[in-house]
C-alpha cells in the first residue's frame, strides 16, 4: 500500500505517526448486517449485551431470524423497530439479496442493502469498511468523521467533508480510521505553522451546512461506544 495520499497531508501525516495502522478482518455479511441493526444509536457495550442474549434465544441465521416471532426478538433487549429490520434482513437473505456482495463495487454494494428497511447509507458504509474491508470509503455521514475533521480541519458541512476526503484517494477508510484515532487522545500540541501551511495547499471552501447524522458507532467492537471504531 502507497501511504503518499496520506502522508502529503501534514495533519494527517501526524495522525498516521503517531496511531497504529487500521487492522480490519473481513466478517461474514449477514452476522455482521445484524450486529450494524443491533448497534445503531446505541453504546458498544448496549449492543454487546443484546446481541449475547439475542444468540442465547435463537441462531443468527438467515432461515431461523426469517421465521422468528417479533415478540422473542424483543425479549433480547431490541426495540420493535429492530427486531422487525432484523427480521426482514433475515428474509432479504434468504431471498439472495446478500449473495455476491463481495463482487461488486462499494457503490453497488450501498444500492443494494439500503433496500433493507433499517440498513440506511451509513450502516452500509460500515459494512464496506468492516466486513468487505473496502479501502477507499469515506462515511461524511458518520459522527466520528465530522467532529474529527472539524477538530483537525476546521470543516463544518457535509460538501466540505467530502471535498476534504477527495485527497485521500484510494485510502479513505484509512483516513477515516485515523480520523476516529484521534478522538481518542488528547490532541497533538499545536502546529501553527504546519497547519497553516496545509490548510493553504489544500483549501477546502465553505459550504452550505448539510443534513447531520449522528452516525453511531459500528457493531461491537472495543470502543465502539463512542463514534471511533477500532
Amino acid at each position: 500500500m502507497d501511504p503518499s495520499p496520506l502522508l502529503a497531508c501534514p495533519i494527517m501525516a501526524d495522525l498516521v505517526a503517531r496511531h497504529r495502522p487500521p487492522v480490519i478482518v473481513p466478517e461474514q455479511p449477514f452476522p455482521a448486517l445484524v450486529d450494524a441493526i443491533v448497534s445503531q444509536q446505541i453504546s458498544g457495550k448496549a449492543a454487546a449485551s443484546i446481541l449475547a442474549r439475542l444468540r442465547e434465544l435463537v441462531p443468527i441465521r438467515p432461515t431461523t431470524l426469517a421465521t422468528a416471532d417479533l415478540r422473542r426478538l424483543r425479549r433480547a433487549g431490541l426495540s420493535r423497530a429492530k427486531a422487525t429490520y432484523v427480521r426482514e434482513l433475515a428474509r432479504f437473505a434468504v431471498n439472495g439479496g446478500l449473495r455476491g456482495l463481495h463482487r461488486l463495487p462499494d457503490e453497488a454494494v450501498v444500492e443494494r442493502l439500503v433496500q433493507v428497511k433499517g440498513i440506511g447509507v451509513w450502516t452500509a458504509e460500515m459494512f464496506l469498511i468492516f466486513s468487505l474491508g473496502r479501502q477507499d470509503v469515506w462515511p461524511v455521514g458518520d459522527g466520528g468523521v465530522q467532529r474529527a475533521a472539524q477538530n483537525l480541519y476546521g470543516v463544518k458541512t457535509t460538501k466540505a467533508l467530502a471535498k476534504l476526503g477527495e485527497r485521500f484517494r484510494p485510502l479513505r477508510t484509512h483516513a477515516a480510521w485515523y480520523c476516529w484515532r484521534s478522538l481518542e487522545t488528547p490532541p497533538a500540541p499545536p502546529r501553527t505553522a504546519s497547519s497553516a501551511a496545509a490548510r493553504r495547499r489544500h483549501p477546502v471552501p465553505p459550504a452550505r451546512r448539510g443534513p447531520a447524522r449522528s452516525g453511531a458507532a459500528p457493531w461491537p467492537r472495543p470502543g465502539a461506544g463512542s463514534t471511533a471504531p477500532r
